[in-house]
C-alpha cells in the first residue's frame, strides 16, 4: 500500500485543522529548529531539523566515506511507518560503518512544514531516532519531482564513494532488502 499524495495528505490536513478549531490540540509552540529531548534524565535525545531537499543532499554528502541510508517517509504512510524501525535498528548495528537520515515528507504545501511536527517528534521519540531527522521544507509533490519519485516509501542507500548503491521504492523491507544489502556493502 502507497501513499497518494493528494488526497491522504489533505485528508490529514483537513483532521487536523478540524482538530485545532476544536481546541483539541495544545499549546505548544511549532517547532523550529531547536531539539526535542524525549522525557526522563535517560532518555535519549531525538532532533527533527526543518531541510530543504537540497540541504538533506548536502548531508548526505557530507558523510561521504560512509554508507548513507536515506529513508524519505510520512506518518500519513502505512508501510513507512511499519518499516521506520529497521532504520534505526540498523543505525543501531552499525554505528561506525553506518549514517541513517530520515526525511520526512508529510509537509504538503499548506501552512508551515513543522506545523504538525509534535506528531513527529512524538513517533520519533517512540522509535528512539537519535539519528538525523530531517523536516522537509518543501512541499511533499515539490519533493516527489526533485527526487524524481512517485510514492513513499523511498530508501536510498549511498556508498562510500557517495554515489547511489540503490533506490528501494516498490514493496521492501529492511531485513529483507535494505539491510542485507547494506551489511555487503561494509563488507566491500
Amino acid at each position: 500500500m502507497k501513499r497518494t499524495i493528494n488526497h491522504t495528505a489533505l485528508f490529514a490536513v483537513l483532521v487536523c485543522a478540524a482538530c485545532a478549531l476544536a481546541g483539541c490540540g495544545t499549546s505548544d509552540s511549532p517547532m523550529d529548529a531547536r531539539s526535542h529531548a524525549a522525557e526522563g534524565p535517560a532518555a535519549a535525545k531525538v532532533e527533527l531539523k526543518p531541510a530543504s531537499w537540497e540541504q538533506a543532499q548536502e548531508l548526505v554528502a557530507k558523510h561521504q566515506g560512509k554508507i548513507v541510508v536515506f529513508d524519505m517517509w510520512s506518518s500519513s504512510c502505512p508501510p513507512c511507518v511499519k518499516e521506520f524501525p529497521g532504520l534505526v535498528k540498523l543505525q543501531k548495528e552499525l554505528p561506525d560503518e553506518v549514517v541513517c537520515i530520515s526525511f520526512n515528507c508529510d509537509f504538503i504545501g499548506l501552512g508551515k512544514p513543522e506545523d504538525d511536527s509534535e506528531a513527529i517528534v512524538e513517533f520519533l521519540r517512540e522509535q528512539k531516532a537519535t539519528i538525523p531527522n530531517l523536516l522537509s521544507t518543501d512541499a511533499d509533490e515539490a519533493v516527489f519531482k526533485k527526487a524524481n519519485i512517485v510514492s513513499l516509501p523511498v530508501v536510498i542507500v549511498y556508498g562510500k564513494d557517495g554515489k547511489v548503491a540503490k533506490q528501494f521504492e516498490e514493496e521492501f523491507t529492511y531485513e529483507q532488502h535494505v539491510s542485507p544489502l547494506v551489511r555487503d556493502l561494509v563488507k566491500k
